[in-house]
């Protein structure tokens, strides 16, 4: 189990270590949930219904413990490629979060989403790693922009819990389902 979490803390370290910072904010999550084929592995995490009671990503993330349900919402960004290409997890940021376009500076960041116009510091505060892992823990080897077509820039909601892997400065969100808005 030891090397499970190893893995984990692992793969979650690399992907926040792309980390750099440009998308729009404040849209809503009021898209209908991205349907599947029944055989992807991931499309068992799609969430039938969005829930209305999620909480801001900093907001759910002070008040969550290791292993305990949480449901946070976010955009996918914060760093330059925030999707996974190898397994299914990104990187989810804040709504605190402002992009580039958000700044009056349309044109001239070709990947919003990486917000490279905020303070490193405070895109690093606020941000974590999402993923999905199999019955054994281990990251599904799934590209959830093939998959379920998940985009740079789209505003989650992500239900799940907090790794016990998690700290502070590398905060690891094991998603159990996702809703995808617009």
């Amino acid at each position: 189990m030891k090397k499970h979490h190893l893995l984990l803390t692992v793969l979650s370290i690399a992907m926040l270590l792309l980390l750099s910072g440009c998308g729009p904010k404040g849209e809503s999550v009021e898209s209908a949930v991205v349907e599947v084929a029944p055989a992807s592995p991931a499309g068992s995490f799609l969430l039938a219904d969005i829930p209305p009671d999620a909480k801001d990503l900093l907001e759910g993330l002070a008040s969550a413990a290791p292993e305990e349900p949480i449901l946070v919402k976010g955009r996918v960004g914060g760093t330059l490629e925030p999707l996974s290409s190898e397994f299914a997890g990104f990187v989810l940021s804040d709504e605190v979060i402002v992009f580039c376009d958000e700044m009056g500076k349309d044109g001239h960041c070709p990947t919003p989403w990486d917000a490279c116009c905020e303070d490193p510091e405070k895109i690093s505060a606020s941000r974590a790693f999402v993923q999905f892992v199999n019955t054994e823990g281990f990251p599904l080897q799934v590209n959830l922009k093939e998959a379920i077509g998940l985009q740079e820039n789209d505003a989650v909601i992500v239900k799940g819990y907090l790794s016990p892997d998690s700290t502070p400065d590398n905060r690891i969100i094991i998603a159990q389902g996702i809703a995808i808005g617009s």
